[in-house]
């Protein structure tokens, strides 16, 4: 039995959850980034940047929730100050003066950043800057870099296969937005996804090609 198949045999209690999942989740996820083969892992807790799954298996956390934990999980101050945050109350419909501290520190840390404001996605932060671009420039149309994730919309959502040198539709699971899926189905869900985005939208879409300096300039 290799690595992969006795972590899997060990992963019991992630699989268990998991068949779960498929009957209220569709895709048996809440997000893509969780999935993985042959089901997601599930996390009993975490500290430091070491994460313990519901089977009780200790892994090092090298993504740290993308990178946004910079101080690793449970750290005894952060901690510490969300408990008194949350004894004031959990979330208001009202501004509040935090909200106020936090943007003027963004400010203060980067010259470029004169006016900030807080959104609850990247997906939406790109919604955002688009309108504004859009206004402020006159010009609709936009660039996408392929091969990135650019957000959730579908204005943003090429769908495209990418190319080899060759010309041909690459397969490959890098290239493959669905890392789960057999290859075989690579190009049935891109077709999917295709016909999920209006022929409307391509005018105002560019694409280029993150691996080529010279497609930003076509």
């Amino acid at each position: 039995m290799d690595m992969k198949a006795a972590g899997a045999a060990e992963a019991v209690n992630s699989q268990r959850l998991y068949e779960r999942a498929k009957k209220i989740m569709a895709g048996g996820v809440s997000r893509n980034t969780v999935m993985r083969k042959p089901h997601p892992l599930y996390v009993a807790h975490a500290e430091g940047c070491r994460i313990t799954d519901v089977d009780g298996i200790e892994r090092i956390d090298f993504a740290n929730n993308m990178t946004s934990l910079i101080h690793g999980h449970a750290h005894p101050a952060v901690t510490e100050a969300v408990t008194e945050q949350l004894r004031r109350g959990s979330a208001y419909t009202l501004a509040t003066e935090i909200e106020l501290d936090y943007a003027e520190q963004l400010c203060a840390r980067n010259p470029t950043f004169e006016q900030v404001r807080f959104v609850n996605s990247g997906t939406e932060a790109v919604m955002g800057a688009l309108k504004a671009a859009r206004a402020f420039t006159g010009r609709p149309k936009i660039a996408k870099v392929e091969g990135t994730y650019t957000a959730c919309m579908t204005s943003q959502r090429s769908a495209r296969p990418q190319r080899r040198a060759t010309g041909e539709a690459s397969t490959d699971r890098h290239q493959c937005r669905w890392l789960t899926q057999p290859r075989s189905q690579c190009s049935t869900m891109l077709s999917l996804c295709r016909s999920m985005i209006p022929n409307g939208l391509a005018g105002s879409l560019t694409v280029t090609d993150h691996r080529s300096p010279a497609s930003f300039l076509t």
